[in-house]
């Protein structure tokens, strides 16, 4: 299967500051099932371009001249790989996966790899609605080597992650997804990240 995922609008702000709104990173995702039955196991490779904002600049409200740079992308091109293995239950399922994400470098400064692992609980409502608990944890390869990758790029960036999503699907290609989530005390520390809640909504297209 193949699938795309692009943010047409992100809206990033802090209460200090103006909003920095525009597009994301285009993500693709090409994945391929190795084991068929009641418990497959799919591998997938999810390469991300630098579509966004990556130089966007938010001006303060309190300080004039002031801001801080809150990019709509982090303006590398990286590579996630995914593995992955689930298991239905009448109208559930429950899945596992380890991911890893090779990443490059943003104005020749090299960011570190990071790597995931995580769980999900699915809920089959209806033959077009799904609904989605999904923990995770990221990690580090490595410390960053450039401040200024940090936060506002995610270099190094670690966190324990809880999302609740849901998923309808209008036909064959293409569906309809929101999603709200946040970072919580977990397995993994806070690094290079504020901790608040996102929400998001969107269109999701793929090729069976």
């Amino acid at each position: 299967a193949i699938q795309g995922y692009l943010p047409l609008l992100r809206w990033n702000q802090f209460s200090t500051t103006s909003p920095v709104i525009g597009q994301g990173d285009l993500r693709l995702e090409l994945k391929y099932a190795l084991l068929k039955g009641k418990t497959p196991v799919s591998i997938s490779i999810s390469p991300e371009f630098p579509t966004g904002r990556a130089n966007a600049f938010a001006n303060s409200k309190i300080l004039v001249g002031d801001g801080i740079f809150l990019p709509t992308g982090d303006g590398e091109f990286n590579v996630w790989t995914t593995l992955a293995a689930s298991r239905s239950f009448g109208k559930w399922y429950a899945s596992a996966f380890g991911a890893y994400n090779y990443r490059t470098t943003y104005q020749g400064l090299a960011f570190r790899d990071l790597y995931q692992a995580g769980l999900e609980l699915g809920f089959h409502a209806s033959d077009p609605l799904w609904f989605q608990l999904k923990g995770r944890i990221q990690e580090r390869v490595g410390e960053s080597i450039h401040p200024e990758l940090g936060f506002v790029r995610g270099d190094a960036t670690t966190f324990t992650g809880l999302n609740l999503g849901a998923w309808y699907e209008l036909n064959d290609t293409w569906g309809l997804a929101a999603e709200v989530g946040g970072n919580i005390p977990g397995l993994v520390p806070f690094r290079n990240i504020y901790v608040a809640p996102f929400y998001s909504i969107g269109a999701t297209w793929q090729i069976k």
